[in-house]
């Protein structure tokens, strides 16, 4: 994971794409710290905490920022258009 740069506000997808409810297993950052990450992600059931956890742990399971490809104000479908061979 070479120059992965977390910013609050931003949507990571891990690397290894996961079903969650019928979306992505994608995590939008909440909140930062010094050494701690909080998140939100359609595993996240409602009414629940967001979890925290280490950016260093965040780090390991993020595979890339998807904020750009994501629609606006929604989580991706499951599975990905990539895994449904509709496109490329």
């Amino acid at each position: 994971m070479a120059d992965l740069t977390l910013t609050v506000g931003r949507v990571y997808r891990g690397k290894r794409i996961r079903n969650c409810h019928g979306l992505v297993n994608d995590r939008v950052i909440k909140w930062m710290g010094v050494n701690s990450v909080q998140f939100d992600s359609p595993s996240v059931a409602i009414g629940r905490h967001y979890p925290t956890v280490s950016k260093d742990k965040f780090l390991a399971w993020a595979g890339r920022d998807v904020t750009d490809e994501l629609p606006e104000g929604s989580w991706a479908d499951y599975p990905p258009v990539k895994l449904r061979g509709e496109g490329v």
